[in-house]
């Protein structure tokens, strides 16, 4: 696959839940609009959630272990300071290195960490760029290296922003009472100025680049969201409890404001780069904006990401792209598989990462290579003997503290560069314990213990002896802990680890016991209502883990593995349809999860869905080989169950080998929708919807259903009026089909009414019978105006004709899309022959429905009288 050009767009912590709020109010249309003819999904981040890491991650498609990129700064021992993190610290190749190397025009615009830039073919304006941290009056230089070409220089530095420039023009839609902020007490103002004055000033040297130089790819990164939701998302609605009334009046619509502003240079974006270019917008990670907000963070250099959720945004738009989709599973790490995959080019085989192919409109030749740290040539790298000078990295470091990214170092430089690298290693043990690799975190958490004896190195110790079933040291640790614990600010959360270890040492009941006393004490969190529900688990006290994980779920719905511990719970009751729907979600969430595939396999064998159940075991074992309990679920649907073995798993079938093998086969032969995804709901229930353009004659359809006695899907919230004298026959749910379908269980058995740009997010777990309305366009036109007119949003003498040609290409592009899906049919039904001929329309429905009918009744319900937008031509 050749992609024509590429845009990334990276938005530190933009987050879904804040986004489609937004969305719903009309506030973010240039997103709305990427989203409805592209993909959508979650992104999943890494461990720790430290920007330049996770960045780096993105930009290399490589853990941290890998790439060399381990927190914000780093001792240089030879020079004796500590040096910022910079693009020379990075020990892999990034994607703009790779796309040099194989003669492409790549501009990359702020990325963390870039400076100092690289000598790419193309442009590199460095993350130290933007920032300004002193008056105007004193100057604003720019340090050397922020740009290549060095030519380029002096203009890049004409066009920033100050915050010194900015007005109350530029303010006050971020924040509407700002004139009743007492600047002499109350600083964010200044703060914000800086944040908002950063991102204009990245948006204006990438559109400048994007306008006036040739390129392949452009990489924009902008970290104003992020800034903006540490500084004022405790002040976002709903108000916390320790919010005062006058500070969450004054600063509730910041973080609202910075989205917005956000999505109106998206629209500049996407207007310059055209509609032939593929675009891919993500986050790093999420930002918690709604009850789960921390009321207090940990007291460590890492502390403001507790205030992180682990689930980014992505979002994909273009011709290479599908359109009106949600995949699922994506990672940080497969950006750079994907950008190389969009390009042709082969992914090398070290990276941890591998291409969303499920985001492609036709699946792509996945090219491997065994990796690119061993490909000669020019890779626009700066030479090994580069070195940025020590007052340029004092300079560095100087604004990194000024704009509260690391604590001050002090006076006491080698005490600084001992506490840097405990930082780094803390950081580096954290990738190994998040991966699996507890045995060299362990190593690292005892090193950096030994230097500087901490309770966050401590804790992780007796988690790591946990995991390695090292049980007596583990629990040593916690008594070192509790000994050390004068204050007893531990108490709670030395128990919750303590009951952690029972449970890892099958002492179930002992671990119970300590739970419940803490549930008593605290109330429900998300730490202990899991540790209660794998309790229950893990007794066979099915119903009680039901109710848990539900409590869970109640405080996070978009947490995987409580739908998993639901899945397994609803499995062992016999409810098999609950155990699909709560795998089917898990595996929405994190696609990577063999034991939610597993989940769902067994819970098809309960229904006797022996096909769908192979292949939910199958890419189970392509995920993990050495899962035992699927081989065996596997081969047993094999000897007693038939099954087309060489169609259904064409697409699933990998070669048996050692773990780069299989992750290389699976990543070009999986689509991601194979194995939980292929199961269309014929046991979770069918629907009728009916479809169409707004006033297609979508309300008479549901109207004619509801006189022949189909049960509808309404909450008579919209109530008759002009528009629709005989009632509009919808749910409030369905305009929130964009971020989330969950709800549909209820609409099973019943009709539906959802407009025809909305039905691709209907949830491939069900089937539908769809009946889609067909008017003459002009009609449809008319109809729209004169209720925009009614409710005083368009005036009575303007005609929207730029309007007919883009429904009619809605209107064909949503049929278009729902005859392809194996789980929709469909009928279209001619509006005018509905008015005119209602008795043999009432037959033609009741035939495609399959149900008994009141014919009568149906063929009685249109009002010939209402029809009062005819086109006279």
């Amino acid at each position: 696959m050749k992609a024509k050009r590429v845009v990334l767009i990276g938005w530190d912590a933009a987050d879904w839940k804040v986004i489609d709020q937004l969305i719903e109010k009309g506030q973010m249309p240039a997103l709305e609009g990427m989203m409805k003819k592209g993909v959508r999904g979650n992104l999943s981040t890494l461990e720790p959630v430290l920007s330049p890491m996770l960045w780096t991650s993105i930009a290399t498609g490589k853990y941290a272990d890998k790439h060399g990129i381990h927190g914000f700064t780093e001792p240089d021992h030879e020079a004796g300071i500590v040096r910022p993190i910079s693009s020379i610290s990075r020990k892999s190749r990034a994607f703009w290195n790779i796309l040099t190397n194989q003669g492409k025009k790549t501009n990359v615009f702020s990325w963390w960490p870039s400076n100092p830039a690289e000598p790419i073919d193309g442009i590199m304006v460095s993350n130290l760029y933007q920032r300004a941290n002193k008056s105007m009056k004193k100057g604003w230089p720019m340090n050397a290296g922020t740009v290549h070409p060095s030519e380029l220089a002096d203009h890049f530095k004409s066009i920033r922003i100050h915050p010194d420039e900015l007005t109350e023009e530029h303010i006050l839609p971020f924040l509407p009472m700002a004139n009743k902020i007492d600047q002499e007490k109350d600083k964010r103002l200044g703060s914000l100025s800086k944040i908002i004055a950063d991102a204009a000033t990245v948006h204006s040297a990438s559109t400048w680049a994007l306008e006036n130089t040739d390129w392949d790819l452009t990489a924009i990164y902008h970290d104003a969201i992020d800034h903006a939701c540490h500084a004022f998302m405790k002040f976002r609605a709903p108000q916390l409890p320790n919010v005062p009334e006058d500070l969450f009046e004054i600063y509730k619509d910041a973080v609202d404001g910075m989205y917005r502003f956000h999505d109106m240079m998206l629209e500049r974006t996407l207007k310059l780069v055209g509609p032939d270019t593929n675009v891919i917008l993500i986050s790093d990670h999420g930002f918690q904006s709604d009850h789960m907000r921390p009321l207090s963070l940990p007291k460590e250099p890492a502390g403001p990401a507790a205030e992180h959720r682990k689930h980014g945004v992505i979002c994909c738009f273009g011709p290479d792209f599908n359109e009106g989709q949600t995949i699922y599973g994506s990672s940080i790490l497969d950006i750079t598989p994907t950008l190389l995959t969009l390009f042709g080019l082969p992914i090398g085989e070290d990276m941890d990462g591998t291409p969303l192919l499920q985001a492609f409109k036709s699946p792509p030749t996945v090219k491997t290579i065994s990796s690119w740290e061993n490909v000669d040539g020019h890779f626009g790298e700066h030479s090994k003997t580069f070195e940025v000078s020590k007052e340029e990295a004092q300079k560095a470091v100087k604004q990194l503290i000024e704009l509260g990214y690391v604590e001050d170092l002090g006076d006491d430089m080698a005490k600084a560069m001992e506490n840097t690298d405990i930082e780094l290693k803390y950081n580096l043990s954290k990738v190994f314990l998040s991966t699996g690799r507890s045995p060299q975190a362990l190593e690292l958490l005892l090193e950096v213990n030994g230097l500087k004896p901490e309770y966050r190195f401590q804790i992780r110790i007796v988690e790591c002896f946990k995991r390695m079933k090292r049980f007596e040291e583990a629990i040593e640790m916690l008594n070192v802990i509790e000994q050390e614990d004068d204050e007893n600010k531990k108490v709670k959360s030395l128990k919750l680890a303590r009951a952690d270890i029972f449970k890892s040492q099958e002492k179930y009941n002992e671990a119970l016991k300590i739970l419940i006393e803490l549930q008593n004490e605290i109330g429900n969190i998300p730490s202990i209502l899991k540790s209660l529900g794998d309790c229950y688990l893990s007794l066979n006290k099915w119903k009680e883990a039901v109710k848990t994980f539900q409590q869970c779920l109640v405080l996070d719905a978009h947490d995987a593995s409580s739908h998993k511990a639901l899945a397994m719970a609803f499995l062992n009751l016999k409810d098999y349809e609950k155990s699909i729907e709560s795998s089917l979600t898990a595996t929405e969430l994190f696609y990577q999860y063999p034991a939610a595939h597993f989940l769902l396999g067994q819970a098809l064998v309960g229904l006797g869905e022996y096909e769908m159940a192979a292949r939910s075991f199958e890419v189970t074992l392509t995920m993990r080989p050495s899962f035992s309990a699927a081989r065996i679920a596997l081969d047993e649907i094999y000897k007693n169950h038939t099954v087309d073995k060489e169609n259904l798993f064409k697409d699933v079938q990998v070669e048996r080998g050692d773990a780069k093998n299989i992750k290389s086969k699976a990543s070009q032969s999986i689509d991601k929708l194979s194995g939980a995804k292929s199961y269309k709901g014929r046991k979770l229930g069918s629907m009728v919807v009916v479809s169409g353009l707004p006033r297609s004659g979508t309300s008479l359809m549901m109207q004619m259903l509801n006189s022949g006695g189909v049960d509808i899907y309404q909450d008579n919230l919209r109530t008759p009026d002009e528009n629709n004298p005989n009632g509009f026959f919808e749910h409030e749910n369905v305009k929130a089909l964009m971020k989330g379908n969950n709800w549909l269980k209820d609409a099973k058995g019943k009709a539906i009414k959802v407009v025809s740009p909305l039905v691709r997010f209907l949830s491939p777990s069900f089937t539908y019978k769809v009946i889609v309305m067909k008017r003459d366009i002009v009609e449809i036109v008319n109809s729209q105006h004169k209720m925009l007119v009614r409710a005083g949003k368009a005036k009575s003498d303007s005609y929207p004709v730029q309007m007919e040609e883009t429904l009619k290409k809605q209107y064909n592009s949503a049929l278009d899309w729902m005859h392809k899906q194996p789980n929709f049919e469909v009928i279209e039904i001619d509006f005018t022959e509905a008015i005119n001929s209602p008795d043999k329309i009432s037959e033609t429905i009741v035939n495609f429905l399959g149900m008994d009918l009141n014919r009568e009744s149906m063929a009685s319900s249109p009002d010939k009288s209402l029809y009062r937008n005819r086109n006279k031509k």
